[in-house]
């Protein structure tokens, strides 16, 4: 996540993608008559400034003149190495849109990697020690009983369903990750690209907090709000807020908040969340069947409602727009109302809540959620496609190439493309304890015109 500290403009930018004139701009390239004379004079000046991501390509005519091969892992190992001052130009080959987005966004099955399929569970280590005897194990689906029986928490189904596509096509287009919920016959639909944006919500959030709630504790007294603040004093401490925070334009605006008490056992939570785009615009995030539980009770609980997590947003037309694409089992006229997209904000408030009960509040805890975390390794990563990638683009019937920046689809579409390579241990967790907190708050990268700000 870049942060461009401009206070003229504020905090428009802090969420928003970069557009081809920004993009080719950070990179240092001089601006010419178009985008694409702007990279190809970049190119003759220095050409190990410019990343061609096919094989074969000697030059950005080449892509445009079909002379490459495509070799989608050599470019995933490309785009992890990347430096700053580097561009990676894409052919058009690797374009997704109209009618392309249009399939891998509503759940079609050849995009889709499945967490309750039977290539994820065969590949659990269990079930590996057992198969001569057990061939049949598996069905597709997940049941309460097999869910405990084998262990199914999210990180190792994660790791499963990785490693399950690691030999497989690699030219092969994936749109997210998602499990039919034993509750019901709807998917759940998680997207890499969204669990990175919830991400980022959450950790302004903090900052927010941090700048925020000092001055309000020390206003109010008592216990507990002496232990909130030495509680954020000592994050302060640990991350050196203090050389970045003044820098950042945050407020009251960037927080969560809890729009009423919990309710159904603390398993049904009312969210308010911020906008991505204008924090003045709110969400209003509504849970039910989230994981907690009483100490006591046991796995299959946890996983019984960790699966079937429902997460309603009704900010953001996204989540309407995706859950009525995908036809009902049946295959009916009318869309499957079952199924839940997981926004970019509905992950932001589901590891608030999760945060909440960090410590267990009244004899509470909350299970590992459904919801990947990237370490910052795989943040870079997905930096280098959201600021330094370009593709090349040729409309319609006329021979005249653009440039732009990759839409989500695409930029999904190469996440998966590193979890097929370097598979989930080095690219994800559900587990927050492992995350390195310092990475998760490097996550924010902040710039003064072309210049790094050393915050962290």
């Amino acid at each position: 996540m870049k942060i461009e500290i401009d206070h003229s403009s504020g905090r428009s930018g802090y969420y928003s993608q970069w557009k081809v004139g920004r993009i080719i701009d950070h990179v240092g390239a001089r601006k010419r008559r178009s985008n694409i004379a702007s990279v190809q004079g970049l190119e003759a000046e220095n050409p190990k400034r410019v990343i061609l991501g096919a094989g074969n390509a000697n030059s950005i005519d080449d892509l445009m003149c079909g002379k490459f091969q495509r070799d989608r892992l050599s470019v995933v190992r490309q785009i992890n190495d990347v430096s700053e001052d580097q561009l990676i130009v894409l052919p058009q080959d690797y374009r997704i849109g109209g009618w392309d987005a249009q399939r891998s966004i509503s759940y079609d099955q050849k995009t889709v990697v499945r967490l309750d399929s039977m290539a994820t569970k065969k590949q659990l280590l269990e079930y590996k020690a057992e198969q001569d005897e057990n061939n049949d194990k598996f069905r597709s689906g997940f049941s309460f009983s097999e869910m405990v029986q084998w262990d199914m928490t999210p990180e190792r189904m994660l790791a499963a369903a990785a490693a399950s596509i690691k030999n497989d096509d690699a030219e092969r287009t994936r749109s997210c990750y998602a499990w039919k919920s034993p509750s019901d016959n709807g998917l759940r639909v998680v997207s890499l690209l969204r669990a990175i944006e919830g991400l980022e919500i959450r950790l302004i959030q903090d900052f927010a907090s941090w700048k925020i709630l000092p001055a309000i504790l020390e206003t109010r007294g008592g216990k507990k709000a002496e232990q909130k603040l030495r509680h954020i004093n000592g994050y302060m401490k640990f991350f050196e807020a203090d050389k970045f925070l003044d820098k950042l334009d945050v407020n009251e605006l960037d927080m969560i908040e809890k729009m009423s008490r919990p309710h159904d056992s603390r398993r049904g939570w009312h969210m308010d969340v911020p906008s991505r785009g204008d924090r003045n615009e709110r969400h209003e995030i509504k849970i039910s069947n989230m994981p907690i539980s009483k100490y006591q009770a046991d796995g299959m609980f946890d996983m019984k409602h960790c699966y079937s997590l429902v997460v309603t947003d009704h900010g953001d037309t996204e989540q309407r727009y995706r859950e009525g694409r995908r036809r009902s089992p049946r295959w009916q006229d009318a869309p499957s109302k079952q199924d839940v997209f997981y926004t970019a904000n509905a992950i932001a408030a589901l590891h608030s809540v999760r945060k909440i009960h960090r410590n267990r509040p009244a004899g509470w805890r909350c299970g590992n959620l459904p919801i990947a975390m990237p370490k910052e390794s795989f943040v870079e990563y997905a930096d280098a496609l959201r600021y330094q990638t370009v593709i090349l683009d040729k409309k319609g019937r006329s021979n005249k190439w653009s440039l732009r920046s990759l839409n989500k689809s695409e930029i999904e579409d190469w996440l998966w493309s590193a979890v097929q390579l370097y598979g989930a241990s080095e690219t994800m967790t559900t587990i927050p304890g492992a995350l390195n907190p310092r990475g998760v708050t490097r996550m924010i990268k902040m710039y003064e015109g072309r210049q790094r700000v050393n915050a962290l």
